[in-house]
């Protein structure tokens, strides 16, 4: 009866998928989404899995954790997705896996008692048609299953949509500090720089338009080539900086450019300040104490650490803490008087001051509690519904524009979707050091083409699990019943067993 029933069971898991997960975040399961992307193919899409066979810790768990991975989406999948296990060392293979974008790394080893470099393989390869898409090296389990699913849904896709950066304004750039945004962006979309040519639209394939900390102003032409993308049902990401701070100087001041009128247009107000918050990050100053300069780190309020995000938001859907580099807060009045929804994403803690000029950052500054009474200041929010042309009669009377007059001019557009953020600096690389911010900036991108299933498997794996603040009493208490509380319930215990074992004894003798 035993083997028939271990049969049946083999047999019912050859058509049924089943497995339970009792994690907080489901770290074990496939998302709703991967599981429909995994439905969705109709076609067999082979990963070949290029893995060193006897990997060190910890490595060795994240090859086990991926092959895991991909039973899962084969299950779903209907078995459209297939993949074989190849040691390129072992099988004379090397050649082939370089020749699939898959390098061979060098990770330190003990053997013999002593750290030794091993050359290993850790890479995936999707096949599909003739296309292919690569995972170059497995680092981590973290964000393994966006990773996979990002890789599936590229190499499937028939065409990939287009993200366009805006350039002409002195705006953000990927030649100089927008290198990772723009690595994160090339795994799900084809991107480019748009460059406005008098006389010229924006080309109409692109489907979501970033301006990204544009610092001068924006021409008459340019204004009306924004506006027509956006009445076409073009989507846009503004990320504004109305006050530029320098950290090296430790000065701010005000922009002078036009974009404020411009935007509020839209219903994307931006305050013209900059806002502080208690709940912040450290930054290492210089000071002087003597003969000798030392180094501090110290709190810098203008570097907020936020994280009240509005959840029933997908862009905030699950996000733990972004930081936002003098940041300015947001006013919804413009998106109402517009006749437009006005839903914030994120927004400062209840300790939270707003600085207005002339600005003074200095982080040697003392900041004391009364700087911090001000209301939570909405720092991100989406914009949606029906936008009205800012030229509502057609295009400027640009002389540069040789009289050009295109015929379609729209002076409304369709149900659309924009997102503002006070900030640009938290896309530049040095603030994409944080995985928060790289999730923050896709789910905003992805939100904006209304691809929004990856959403829900990138944010799901990014946590940040902070330890409650408590009373200094409270930390001492607690370290002293770590210290002494295991060896007086232990000494306890003997004590109570050493007195019932007299007591039968005694017991014993009576008898």
């Amino acid at each position: 009866m035993l083997l028939g029933v271990v049969i049946a069971v083999n047999l019912l898991a050859l058509f049924f998928f089943a497995r339970l997960d009792i994690t907080d975040t489901r770290e074990y399961s496939l998302s709703e989404a991967s599981k429909e992307m995994a439905r969705a193919l109709d076609d067999p899409v082979i990963a070949r899995l290029y893995f060193s066979e006897d990997l060190p810790y910890p490595y060795n768990l994240n090859s086990r954790y991926l092959r895991d991975i991909l039973y899962e989406y084969r299950a779903y999948s209907g078995r459209n997705l297939r993949f074989e296990f190849v040691d390129p060392v072992k099988t004379d293979r090397e050649v082939e896996a370089r020749g699939m974008g898959i390098p061979a790394m060098q990770v330190n080893v003990i053997e013999k008692d002593k750290y030794e470099l091993k050359k290993v393989y850790m890479g995936v390869a999707f096949l599909y048609e003739d296309k292919r898409e690569v995972i170059p090296f497995v680092q981590s389990r973290a964000n393994l299953e966006y990773e996979l699913s990002s890789a599936i849904r590229k190499v499937t896709a028939d065409s990939l949509p287009v993200v366009g950066f805006l350039t002409g304004h002195s705006e953000n750039s990927f030649t100089t500090n927008l290198q990772i945004a723009r690595q994160a962006l090339q795994q799900l979309y084809e991107v480019q720089t748009v460059s406005i040519t008098p006389g010229v639209l924006i080309p109409g394939d692109i489907t979501t338009l970033v301006i990204a900390g544009p610092r001068d102003s924006v021409g008459q032409w340019d204004q009306y080539a924004i506006d027509q993308f956006v009445m076409r049902g073009g989507h846009l990401g503004v990320f504004y900086d109305p006050v530029i701070a320098d950290m090296q100087l430790q000065t701010a001041a005000s922009t002078q450019a036009n974009w404020l009128e411009f935007l509020r247009h839209y219903g994307m107000a931006v305050n013209e300040n900059l806002v502080l918050d208690a709940a912040c990050s450290e930054i290492a100053v210089m000071e002087q104490q003597g003969l000798f300069t030392i180094q501090n780190r110290v709190r810098y309020p203008f570097i907020p650490n936020i994280s009240d995000f509005d959840n029933e938001h997908l862009i905030g859907k699950d996000l733990q803490g972004v930081l936002l580099p003098f940041v300015s807060s947001l006013d919804s009045a413009a998106a109402q008087d517009a006749g437009l929804t006005f839903q914030w994403i994120c927004r400062s803690s209840e300790r939270t001051g707003v600085r207005r000029a002339p600005y003074y950052v200095s982080a040697l500054q003392e900041f004391v509690q009364s700087q911090f009474t001000e209301s939570p200041q909405v720092l991100a929010a989406a914009v949606t519904g029906v936008f009205h042309s800012i030229f509502p009669t057609g295009p400027p009377l640009d002389p540069a524009a040789d009289g050009t007059t295109p015929a379609d001019h729209l002076s409304t557009s369709v149900p659309s979707r924009m997102v503002i953020v006070g900030d640009a600096d938290f896309c530049t690389d040095q603030a994409m050091r944080s995985p928060s911010n790289v999730s923050f900036f896709m789910n905003i991108v992805d939100w904006l083409t209304q691809d929004e299933r990856l959403i829900t498997i990138r944010s799901r794996n990014v946590t940040t699990r902070k330890l409650d603040e408590v009373s200094d009493a409270k930390r001492r208490t607690v370290k002293y019943a770590n210290i002494f509380g295991p060896p007086l319930f232990v000494i306890c215990v003997g004590l109570w067993r050493w007195q019932s074992r007299r007591r039968m004894k005694r017991g014993s003798q009576i008898t």
